[in-house]
């Protein structure tokens, strides 16, 4: 599928909110365990938001192929973007989680 700039630009975003309030998280944590977890998500949301940034809008670039771990990240941003930061998915987002769904069920 292919995903308008628009809507790459609103997963960075949501990247960024979520590093945000994870990062803020670790801050305040006094559970031994937590803040290492929360790491490796950071890390790995980072390295997914460097690939959604570095995509191009040209069609006859190669797909972007998403493993599992990154499906779970991207539902997780999207869960954020309509959950806690209260924006719409635009259609192409919902289609993305669509996608995601097919192709990785819970």
């Amino acid at each position: 599928m292919v995903l308008l700039p628009d809507d790459v630009n609103t997963l960075i975003d949501g990247i960024d909110r979520l590093v945000d309030a994870v990062s803020a998280g670790i801050d305040r944590s006094h559970r031994p365990h937590q803040p290492h977890v929360s790491r490796h998500m950071l890390e790995r949301v980072e390295m997914l938001r460097g690939v959604l940034g570095a995509s191009t809008s040209k069609l006859t670039d190669p797909a972007v192929e998403i493993p599992r771990e990154d499906a779970r990240l991207l539902r997780q941003v999207m869960a954020d973007i309509s959950g806690y930061q209260r924006n719409d998915l635009t259609r192409g987002l919902i289609e993305l989680s669509l996608a995601l769904d097919s192709a990785f069920p819970f």
